[in-house]
């Protein structure tokens, strides 16, 4: 699976222009186990389908030693690639927040997921600013660059993928700007 994730998945650069957006806040309350996070995007993908996931849960757990949920959410972590967290088929990045979670997902509103595993990351830059359609990889190791690229990614229930083109819902917003952190 993970192959076919680097061809025509999520990790590929074959990608799709689409529009969208997302808020949210999210708490990093440390070893205390009280992570949360309230967030909302959503996007509408080039076939017309208006896609909305409402993040309102987090999945404090690790599922294995490649998926640190650092409680629901991590702060200030270098993030996959060769950085020994995370999947190594992606650049290593700087991620200012990461956090893993469950949302309700919605297409053209009627409720598609209400358990949608997601992953959502505030990371440095990892691929070309978007000439065109090319969102291409541009680096190996992204941690010098800044960071601004937001990541949702919704992994559908197992066996039964999403109504798009790879099955599992990747968006990424190019120039994101993240607000203040607040400490509890």
């Amino acid at each position: 699976m993970l192959r076919t994730l680097t061809k025509n998945g999520p990790f590929s650069d074959k990608v799709a222009v689409v529009n969208g957006e997302f808020q949210g806040a999210f708490w990093d309350r440390g070893d205390s186990g009280n992570d949360s996070v309230a967030a909302t995007g959503t996007f509408t993908t080039q076939d017309g389908a208006h896609w909305r996931a409402v993040i309102d849960r987090v999945a404090p757990q690790d599922d294995g030693p490649m998926d640190p949920h650092w409680g629901g959410v991590g702060t200030d972590v270098t993030y996959h690639g060769s950085s020994g967290l995370g999947l190594p088929l992606v650049p290593t990045v700087r991620a200012a927040v990461t956090y893993y979670g469950m949302s309700s997902l919605y297409r053209n509103d009627k409720l598609v997921d209400g358990a949608a595993p997601t992953h959502v990351m505030f990371t440095s830059q990892t691929r070309h600013k978007g000439n065109g359609s090319d969102f291409a990889y541009t680096c190996w190791d992204c941690t010098k660059f800044p960071v601004e690229q937001l990541h949702l990614m919704l992994m559908p229930p197992m066996g039964k993928m999403y109504q798009v083109p790879g099955g599992i819902i990747h968006v990424m917003w190019q120039k994101s700007r993240g607000a203040t952190r607040e400490s509890q």
